[in-house]
């Protein structure tokens, strides 16, 4: 009995050992799948990750090659677009020479017109009755001076005259038409100025100072031997308006009230075509002193 006893025992202890051996065989067997698992992933990870590298770089070299290929066309564009515009703008200035050298020649042909239309006239005053020469001679001087504003359109921008030159020119075609032997010795004195005025209004500005100019060699040094004639030209600050002055040493201004031909051809023409204002008032120290004020002077009114 105590054999068999020993032996169950014995027996016992063995299937129990075997049941332990058994679980011990199924965690390693557990833990050999875990570990199979965790490995068969990180290996598909480390495939699909070798799989999508290259097919990234590819598609960022398409990208590149398409960016390149874009700037290439951007810069072709560029440069067809710049030959365009150089193109253009040749054509452009060279219309514009064009233009200005037409517009040269015009005023030009203008001026040598209005020259014969000044000799016609000096060849009438011959012929005409005595009392007739003032008239005539006063259309050639008034001829003079439109034709002197198409002079200096001829040699500078077509589409400005310099005031400056205009007085400069305006004065020293009046004094000379006016000299003779008996007449006033005239100092002049045009003062620097850098004015501009249409070309437009610079015919009527013209006019106008021509008869001032003119007014005052004939009236204002009556009986006087020497005198002394000023022009000068002032832009506002703002540039909205031009101040001319006409000033003499003479004798005084007219009787304004009773305005002649010529002060009311001035006034017409200052009011209406030049949309200024003209003063003439004595000067300060005696002598006649008329002040002509213009709007926006380098445009057309």
């Amino acid at each position: 009995m105590n054999e068999e006893k020993e032996v169950e025992k014995q027996s016992a202890e063995k299937r129990a050992a075997e049941k332990i051996v058994v679980e011990k065989i199924h965690e390693l067997r557990d833990q050999i799948a875990v570990l199979q698992r965790v490995a068969k992933d990180a290996r598909d990870a480390t495939l699909s990750d070798h799989v999508a590298l290259p097919q990234a770089i590819e598609q960022l070299a398409e990208n590149v090659d398409d960016l390149r290929a874009e700037a290439e066309r951007l810069a072709e564009h560029h440069r067809i677009v710049e030959v365009e515009l150089t193109a253009a703008r040749q054509i452009a200035e060279e219309r514009a020479d064009l233009f200005q050298t037409l517009i040269r020649e015009a005023h030009h042909r203008i001026r040598n017109n209005l020259q014969s239309v000044v000799t016609l006239l000096e060849m009438e005053r011959q012929a005409v009755d005595p009392s007739s020469v003032g008239a005539l001679d006063r259309c050639a001087a008034r001829i003079r001076a439109i034709a002197m504003v198409h002079r200096l359109l001829t040699s500078e921008d077509a589409r400005e005259v310099p005031v400056q030159g205009l007085l400069k020119g305006l004065s020293e075609l009046a004094v000379a038409g006016y000299l003779s032997p008996g007449a006033t010795r005239l100092a002049v004195t045009v003062n620097d100025c850098v004015c501009t005025v249409s070309s437009k209004s610079a015919t009527s500005l013209a006019i106008v100072v021509n008869e001032l100019i003119s007014n005052a060699i004939l009236h204002a040094f009556s009986g006087r031997t020497h005198g002394r004639l000023e022009l000068s030209a002032a832009c506002s600050p703002d540039h909205e308006t031009m101040t001319i002055t006409i000033a003499d040493d003479g004798i005084g201004c007219p009787d304004t009230k009773s305005d002649g031909t010529g002060l009311r051809l001035i006034r017409s023409i200052v009011e209406h075509d030049l949309k200024g204002k003209i003063n003439i008032a004595s000067g300060p120290e005696g002598g006649c002193r008329c002040e002509i004020v213009l709007p926006n002077p380098g445009e057309t009114p």
